[in-house]
């Protein structure tokens, strides 16, 4: 039976998993979510792919009557894993820039977001000194409250201005997910399963090869 440690860690596991599975967020707070759930994701795929290719079965021993055949088989799980040409590197390095477009968009999301309050907060500001200073020249002099009116007309079209660029951003966020879940991802998983498998096979031949030549011997 699991322990409470290992049930808590499944279920945190779980609830990652299914986050990087998402096509929309709504805010930078969602995004920063998803970048952070993704980004364990893929780093999990890529230790479950180093620790298979660990075991036995993955592993040509080195000896020195046969470090030729080992050689040649480190050479084969470099070109299927490290080198920039093969599918699973080519499927790691597609989901890094993913994430990294997503992170700029986080960043821009924020920015904007700081930008819109600096600004409102700053028409503000010029709105209340204007008050006061109606408030005090009332009964003395005829006060015009037309200005006001802009400020509150240019307060609200930074608002809208903002939010027509908040929206504009998690679109373009929104469209990575979608690409994230129909093709990135999934891709990198059948990308590091392909490649332990064939590592696997690899290892079998050669490994057949040196009893063969062992028994020659």
């Amino acid at each position: 039976m699991p322990n409470r440690t290992t049930s808590i860690n499944a279920t945190a596991a779980s609830a990652i998993a299914a986050n990087t599975f998402i096509i929309k967020v709504n805010g930078c707070t969602e995004l920063k979510e998803y970048i952070q759930d993704t980004t364990q994701f893929v780093q999990d795929i890529r230790a479950e792919l180093d620790a298979d290719l660990t075991q036995p079965k993955a592993v040509v021993p080195f000896t020195r009557e046969h470090e030729m055949t080992a050689l040649k088989h480190a050479c084969f799980i470099r070109d299927k894993v490290r080198h920039q040409a093969s599918a699973f590197a080519v499927a790691e390095s597609a989901i890094h820039e993913a994430l990294a477009q997503l992170e700029i968009i986080r960043k821009m999301l924020v920015n904007n977001k700081q930008t819109k309050r600096t600004a409102v907060r700053g028409i503000q500001k010029i709105i209340a000194e204007m008050h006061a200073c109606i408030s005090a020249l009332e009964g003395t002099i005829e006060t015009n409250a037309s200005p006001i009116q802009q400020l509150r007309q240019m307060k609200e079209n930074t608002k809208q201005h903002h939010r027509t660029v908040s929206h504009g951003l998690l679109q373009h966020a929104n469209r990575i997910l979608i690409a994230m879940r129909t093709k990135h991802i999934l891709a990198y998983k059948l990308a590091a399963q392909d490649a332990v498998g064939e590592i696997i096979h690899h290892a079998e031949k050669c490994r057949a090869f040196i009893a063969e030549r062992d028994t020659e011997h």
